[in-house]
């Protein structure tokens, strides 16, 4: 769903998201709802499909428009950054083991 506004767009109230049934979002994939010369306000609950795949809905209010965006899943976001904290640290355990002298 598109919806252009015109001159202006005034939010309020709850926003239901609801995708088709057979339909799955990729990564990264942006959809504006709202088109307007100027938006203003904000819903004041978004309800958003749950998605799979670590995958979740975001919304993004600017001037003009109503985006919603497929992002990480907070939870795997914090997941891939104790990954990437442990292999770094991991890294450079070996780096300094390998740059002392021998006994």
């Amino acid at each position: 769903m598109n919806t252009s506004a015109g001159t202006s767009a005034l939010l309020a109230g709850s926003l239901d998201v609801q995708l088709d049934q057979n339909y799955q979002p990729n990564l990264g994939d942006s959809f504006t709802i709202i088109s307007a010369g100027v938006v203003e306000g904000v819903f004041e609950s978004v309800t958003f499909p749950q998605l799979t795949g670590g995958e979740a809905m975001a919304i993004t209010y600017a001037s003009d428009h109503v985006t919603l965006t497929v992002v990480p899943e907070p939870a795997s976001i914090a997941l891939a950054l104790a990954i990437a904290m442990c292999a770094a640290r991991r890294r450079r355990a070996f780096i300094f083991r390998k740059l002392q002298p021998p006994n």
